[in-house]
């Protein structure tokens, strides 16, 4: 919509064959976007958030309830299980797992807070959307929408 490509921290992240960056990888390959005159990042990996942080002029932050979270990770697996979606990068066919549904069932509890000071400690300079359910994405994609038409 914006015309800016979208990059997915799980394509920075994940190597084929769901091999992990180190850090210093993972931050190595999300300053090659940085560095571009406009950029979007999608993603958390708070090993590596503060210089995206830092530099964003806009941060938006899904913060759905857990139920609706699970609920969408199942059925996006029961879709693309066994492909390679965009998002997740050469050689790691999308899976499924007990560790991924506990993160995202955590994630309010022991994430979300942290997520949430971090961004409006290290965003003062930007803005931030603090987005509660799908009424919320519609009206920002609206208001994008608006702006650039």
């Amino acid at each position: 919509m914006l015309q800016i490509e979208v990059v997915h921290m799980d394509t920075l992240f994940w190597k084929p064959g769901w091999l992990q960056s180190t850090p210093e990888e993972l931050l190595a390959k999300q300053e090659i976007h940085l560095k571009k005159s406009s950029w979007i990042i999608e993603g958390n990996y708070s090993s590596v958030w503060e210089k995206r942080l830092k530099t964003a002029d806009t941060v938006i932050f899904l913060d759905m309830n857990r139920y609706l979270c699970i609920y969408r990770a199942l059925k996006r697996w029961m879709k693309y299980r066994g492909t390679i979606r965009e998002d997740l990068g050469p050689g790691c066919p999308d899976r499924m797992n007990i560790e991924f549904l506990s993160y995202i069932w955590q994630f309010p509890n022991q994430r979300r807070d942290k997520v949430i000071k971090n961004t409006f400690d290290q965003c003062r300079h930007a803005q931030i959307f603090l987005i509660k359910n799908k009424q919320g994405t519609d009206k920002l994609v609206n208001q994008i929408i608006s702006l650039n038409t």
